[in-house]
């Protein structure tokens, strides 16, 4: 060992130190050097165990973590090895679909275990399709097959490829699919029931019906007292308003079967309006109420639609408005829909001065069955369809049905309709005439002198507004008196002061007036008194609500009156058209009642009749007699109407005569009429039946016959 320097004086240098020893002290520096850089790589090492620790705690909780996943995953998770279509593992759920234990799969060929393809067929491997949430099948134990949605993704492990396969069960989707489709098959079912049980019932109850209108109306025709008059009056009003009730019900059970569809044909839009609001202007009038329409300028007159409907939903809403009305009066109201995206978006509105309409019972009166005042002691009845009914149709027609309505001031329902424009009518230079001539309104409800000053405007016309004769007369005498006579005066035949001629009689015995021709607008049902007409020497006299064009025709007269023989002229429609020659008609009829009803309505239109009660029978009969025209019942025993029309078609090819039919049937559901033509009939009626229906359509029919054919 070393000794101190003071020992080994020999080993110093003069100046303090020797090689040597320069030399140990470069050596313990070295080795100190050393031992710094092995302490700093042993606490390096310390470190990277430390990392690698918590490196490996991640991973095991990481693979914790996605293992649980795995196994509560209400999916099916298998993972196969490509190279030998080995499972390699499997999760809970999806043992639990196949029904077996993990030491039964892992290692074990998916082939034979779960998937149903053999070996060499696989459908990744082998057959190289992508399997991304197809439909497939996984086999259970019992060698169920099992449809499930599966989904299989390569995934790269330990250098070498596995098949990752997730499947969904489809077993309750499946399930859900073929209850569905059994409820499908069943409500088609029972729709087809319905509709046939429409079709029957509509039958059966217009067929009764047919015939105890059509009884009452030949009954009235005949001679009778005042009181069995009066008695056959009011059962024919409730005839007619349990017809009302019975297509209410048909058409709310037709909609609600989805059977019910519009038609869409070329159609006037004033003319259908102003016949509608006639016929419902004796009701108005029976309650003493004012009925108004007006169709304002700019909307088109042809337009393509259903007017029946249109024509249903109107009577629907002005009948309502009539009944819950007790003074004032009703008006309709029709303008361009300027939100409408077709060419003839129309908005509709019928305004009443009525009872009015809590805002709570809004929406209850649009449902079916439901009226404003529920109550057993209710004043005014009604099934509580008609409104629900006009909503459904509005709908149909791609609009909306709405109210606005004060209690004790009235309401208004609106509603929208799509149509398409069919035609623009050219100007009518007839009526350039009118253009700034004056004319006097004499009318006391302010509403009906609003609307009549509108449309004279718009023809450009100069009105002037009157609510009393007194102020009318003033007016006409002042005008005269300064040179610019009134030369036409719309005169309400109504007047409140009960004394309307008196106005008449006032122009007539006057010399300055004698320009002066006057248009008398009449309460619908009042009587005309021809004599008082005829000295007050009035150009024309109106149903109220006049339609536009018979109003102009009327102040047209009136202003020509002075150059033509005076004469009364009034708006009524004379009688239904007629054939112009008597017709030998064949019945087909089944019903002893309707078929009274059928022949001596053609008695009343000049034919004579025969019947028969089988499609069988007609054939036989032509084959013995020539007749006319058909009319053919559509349900009758041993050949029905459709049978026995085409038959006679069938005849016809080798005869070249063609035989005119018409399908007299209950059958009122959509597309009847359009089967009847196409089994060879060439006009239909539906149950029951009017006289000037039966009138208008003989005539249609054989006015519209094809030219006969010759036979070679």
């Amino acid at each position: 060992m070393f000794q101190d320097e003071e020992q080994h004086p020999s080993l110093t240098k003069p100046d303090g130190g020797s090689p040597e020893e320069d030399r140990l002290r470069a050596e313990n520096e070295r080795l100190r050097e050393q031992s710094e850089q092995v302490a700093d790589a042993n606490a390096y090492a310390a470190e990277l165990v430390a990392e690698l620790e918590l490196t490996r705690t991640e991973l095991q909780e990481r693979e914790a973590y996605l293992r649980t996943l795995l196994d509560t995953l209400s999916v099916g998770v298998m993972v196969v090895d490509v190279a030998t279509h080995q499972i390699l593992d499997l999760n809970p759920f999806a043992l639990r679909m196949v029904g077996r234990r993990r030491d039964e799969l892992i290692g074990h060929s998916c082939h034979t275990m779960i998937c149903p393809s053999g070996t060499g067929a696989c459908p990744i491997t082998d057959l190289g399709q992508q399997i991304d949430q197809s439909e497939r099948n996984v086999v259970t134990v019992q060698g169920e097959h099992i449809p499930v949605l599966k989904t299989v993704v390569p995934v790269l492990r330990k250098d070498r490829y596995v098949l990752l396969e997730s499947f969904v069960d489809l077993r309750a989707i499946k399930q859900a699919e073929a209850q569905m489709k059994r409820a499908k098959e069943s409500a088609e079912a029972a729709s087809h029931a319905k509709s046939e049980f429409l079709a029957n019932m509509s039958h059966e109850i217009r067929s009764p019906m047919n015939g105890v209108i059509g009884m009452l109306d030949l009954a009235l025709d005949t001679e009778l007292s005042a009181e069995q008059r009066d008695y056959l009056a009011m059962a024919k009003s409730s005839a007619e308003s349990l017809l009302v009730v019975i297509n209410d019900i048909l058409d709310f059970s037709k909609i609600e079967a989805g059977k019910l569809e519009l038609e869409s044909i070329e159609f006037d839009l004033r003319d259908t309006l102003e016949t509608t609001m006639k016929a419902l202007a004796v009701r108005a009038a029976e309650k003493e109420l004012e009925i108004n329409c007006y169709v304002r300028p700019g909307v088109p007159d042809g337009i393509m639609g259903d007017p029946g409907r249109l024509r249903q939903v109107i009577v629907n809403l002005v009948g309502n408005a009539i009944k819950f009305t007790e003074t004032g009066g009703v008006t309709l109201a029709v303008e361009s829909d300027a939100l409408a995206a077709e060419a003839a978006g129309l908005h509709f509105s019928v305004s009443d001065t009525g009872i009015g309409i809590p805002e709570d019972k809004w929406g209850a009166i649009l449902q079916p069955f439901t009226q404003a005042d529920g109550s057993t002691t209710r004043r005014f009845g009604g099934t509580g369809l008609g409104l629900p009914i006009s909503r459904r149709l509005v709908e149909l027609m791609g609009g909306r049905l709405w109210l606005e309505s004060v209690v004790g001031e009235g309401s208004t329902f609106h509603f929208t309709a799509q149509f398409a424009q069919a035609r623009v009518a050219p100007p009518d230079q007839r009526y350039s005439s009118l253009v700034g001539v004056p004319a006097l309104i004499v009318d006391d409800n302010a509403e009906t002198r609003r609307i009549l000053g509108e449309v004279l405007t718009s023809w450009s016309m100069q009105p002037a507004l009157a609510g009393s004769a007194p102020m009318a007369f003033s007016m006409i005498e002042e005008s005269a008196c300064n040179g610019r006579p009134f030369p036409v005066v719309l005169a309400d035949a109504g007047l409140a002061d009960r004394n309307p001629f008196s106005l008449l009689q006032q122009i007539a015995k006057n010399p300055l007036l004698a320009v002066t021709g006057v248009v008398l607008l009449a309460p619908a049902g009042r009587r005309k008194d021809e004599g008082t007409h005829a000295q007050a020497c009035v150009a024309a006299v109106l149903r109220k609500p006049a339609g536009e064009s018979e109003l102009r025709s009327a102040i047209l007269n009136a202003l020509d009156r002075c150059k033509r023989e005076r004469k009364w002229a009034t708006s009524d429609r004379e009688s239904p058209d007629r054939t112009g020659r008597r017709l030998y008609v064949l019945v087909a009829e089944d019903n002893p009642l309707n078929k009274v009803v059928t022949v001596r309505f053609l008695e009343k239109l000049g034919h004579s009749a025969q019947f028969v009660q089988t499609g069988r029978e007609v054939l036989e009969r032509i084959q013995e007699e020539t007749f006319d025209l058909i009319l053919m019942d559509i349900q009758m025993p041993d050949m029905d109407g459709f049978e026995a029309a085409q038959a006679i078609r069938v005849q016809e090819r080798t005869t070249g005569r063609h035989m005119p039919i018409i399908a007299l049937t209950a059958h009122a559901l959509k597309g009847d009429r359009e089967r009847c033509l196409a089994a060879g009939m060439d006009g239909y009626l539906s149950k029951p039946v009017r006289l000037d229906e039966l009138s208008k359509e003989i005539e249609k029919t054989l006015t519209s016959l094809p030219e006969p054919k010759s036979v070679t």
